[in-house]
């Protein structure tokens, strides 16, 4: 049991998880990002935030399917 759960660990996609890990941090760090890295004014700071996080979906879906195929 221990040599499948081996070669199942093996046969995991880097860039899957690499894209699951960026996508995590772009998606729950959106507001510090947005207020603190590109320093947006408060009245665009929505958007940006908004923008930000469909694209960490997006990313998080990109990984998935990379994952999994």
């Amino acid at each position: 049991m221990l040599d499948r759960a081996l070669e199942n660990l093996q046969r995991i996609n880097p860039v899957g998880v690499t894209a699951f890990v960026l996508a995590g941090f772009i998606t729950y760090g959106a507001r510090y990002i947005t207020t603190v890295v590109l320093k947006v004014p408060n009245h665009k700071a929505f958007k940006v935030m908004v923008v930000l996080k469909v694209l960490g979906v997006l990313i998080g879906l990109f990984g998935l399917y990379t994952f999994i195929g």
